[in-house]
């Protein structure tokens, strides 16, 4: 069973280590599959816990408010975390809409 206490309030240093993992894992794989492949990881782990999207909405809140206001170390390898997906993110969609003739 699942501790959902533990999931909320998992070490903010632990739960970065891993999300910059799977961030690291994903540059290896073309930037079409990137995005979907996180979402399935996602929803898969949702499934099979039995978590709700507010769960997930929680823990990454938590820890991002805390890293926003510094009140974490990892304040600067969060940032480092939505810089990169920022920017890959918004490269995939850009391509996309450049050949789809979408203005973005």
């Amino acid at each position: 069973m699942l501790n959902r206490d533990a999931l909320i309030n998992a070490n903010s240093d632990d739960v970065i280590d891993v999300a910059l993992a799977i961030a690291d894992r994903l540059q290896d794989f073309p930037q079409h599959l990137r995005l979907a492949g996180a979402m399935l990881f996602l929803q898969t782990c949702t499934e099979l816990t039995g978590t709700t999207p507010q769960d997930v909405a929680m823990v990454a809140g938590n820890i991002r408010t805390a890293a926003e206001k510094g009140l974490v170390d990892p304040g600067k390898r969060h940032k480092a975390l939505v810089g990169f997906l920022r920017e890959d993110v918004m490269e995939w969609r850009q391509k996309v809409a450049e050949e789809e003739g979408i203005e973005v």
